[in-house]
């Protein structure tokens, strides 16, 4: 069996996912397997498929019907029989030493849940390119998570012979209050007392940006971490501070280009 479980839902990504394919199978770590659940995708990434679906490391799952990332993860973790379970979107990149990184990282710190740092790359206006890094806090723990989503799904590892991995919601039948990524992170928080994530600031993947997706959208998170924490609250200027400073943490790491791209027209 392998070591690694890559799941990667794919719908309608006929333009980037060779690329995010070819970024595992690079990976300087060879003991590991991809999972790829389409989502009924309608565009001609058939043949791209085809040139993977032979491939001994790659494993291709076609969904009966298009149900939304969530439940193709849940599809691709059934499957799954690495130890460790990642999830890499189709138009996201792993670099090459992610896979080892994060592996000497479970080892060394012994802990079930590990993230690393992401590049984050995209255009202004289309005409000017940008790229930052963000970075998660030292340790993640599940008062952090309480607040904001402090782990970045592209860069985390779930050790599953020690942590029970619980479903993705779906977001296609129920309007979800959080992403369902936020809620996986809480649901295990809140199976796991205790559990603290390590985390590494070297850069290991790299996010493409684009604009108007949930993830790209932080507003929502500034708004209820500021609500959270003005809950029966005397002191507010203290809260305030305090709403400032775990805001920042949700959206550190975002270039000036990138922030300017959001907020102007």
């Amino acid at each position: 069996m392998p070591k690694h479980s890559i799941i990667m839902p794919a719908y309608n990504s006929s333009k980037t996912i060779e690329a995010s394919i070819e970024s595992v199978l690079c990976q300087t770590e060879k003991d590991h397997e991809l999972i790829i659940v389409d989502d009924c995708s309608t565009d001609d990434i058939g043949s791209i498929y085809e040139v993977y679906s032979s491939h001994p490391k790659v494993k291709l799952i076609h969904m009966p019907k298009n149900v939304g990332p969530g439940d193709c993860r849940n599809k691709g973790i059934e499957v799954a029989s690495g130890r460790y379970i990642h999830f890499l979107d189709s138009d996201d990149l792993y670099l090459p030493m992610y896979l080892s990184s994060i592996g000497k990282m479970h080892e060394e710190t012994g802990s079930s849940l590990c993230c690393a740092a992401y590049i984050r790359v995209g255009s202004f206006k289309r005409k000017l390119s940008y790229a930052s890094i963000t970075c998660p806090p030292s340790a993640i723990t599940g008062k952090m998570i309480g607040l904001y989503n402090a782990i970045p799904l592209l860069t985390s590892s779930v050790d599953r012979a020690v942590l029970t991995l619980p479903k993705f919601e779906n977001q296609n039948k129920a309007r979800l209050s959080r992403p369902e990524d936020y809620i996986f992170w809480l649901n295990i928080f809140t199976n796991n007392e205790g559990l603290v994530a390590s985390t590494c600031a070297q850069p290991l993947a790299i996010y493409n940006v684009i604009p108007h997706s949930r993830s790209y959208n932080k507003y929502a998170t500034i708004k209820r971490i500021y609500e959270i924490n003005h809950q029966d609250r005397n002191d507010k200027l203290r809260s305030t501070i305090k709403s400032l400073l775990w805001a920042g943490m949700a959206v550190k790491g975002k270039s000036l280009l990138e922030i300017a791209a959001h907020l102007l027209p």
